[in-house]
């Protein structure tokens, strides 16, 4: 996926929102590691452009207005867990290795965020989970 941060694609009331990236296989250059722009969670959402790469994804979006060539790549063992603000400028290259690099992502806002309407975002793929017992209100 080209840079990009994650509050572009999530239509809600507040920000920022906690990614949690946990690694189900080794991260490597040759297999497209995660690269993260460092200090670049203090910026605002930058404009986002539909993605120009030959055969892209339909729906992913990337950041064309900045600087990105201080970009350091994320190097992460099975089981590693990379927690990053929303705002987090951060993007990851091809597989060009002969496994796979897999891994499960999660995104949690604040108690209390609701949804925009009308939705307009280039990927609506996620899902809302009602609050869990004990935990649906902070004090």
């Amino acid at each position: 996926q080209p840079w990009h941060q994650d509050s572009f694609y999530f239509p809600f009331d507040q920000t920022p929102q906690i990614g949690l990236w946990l690694a189900i296989s080794e991260a490597t250059l040759e297999n497209g590691c995660l690269r993260v722009l460092a200090g670049s969670h203090r910026e605002p959402v930058h404009e986002h452009i539909p993605d120009r790469r030959p055969g892209a994804n339909l729906g992913y979006v990337e950041i064309v207005d900045h600087d990105m060539s201080q970009a350091t790549p994320v190097l992460i063992q099975p089981g590693d867990l990379l927690v990053f603000h929303s705002h987090l400028m951060h993007c990851s290259s091809d597989n060009r290795s002969q496994g796979i690099r897999a891994a499960m992502v999660f995104h949690c806002a604040k108690s209390g965020t609701r949804i925009q309407t009308p939705v307009d975002v280039p990927v609506n793929d996620w899902m809302a989970l009602p609050p869990a017992p004990g935990f649906s209100k902070a004090d």
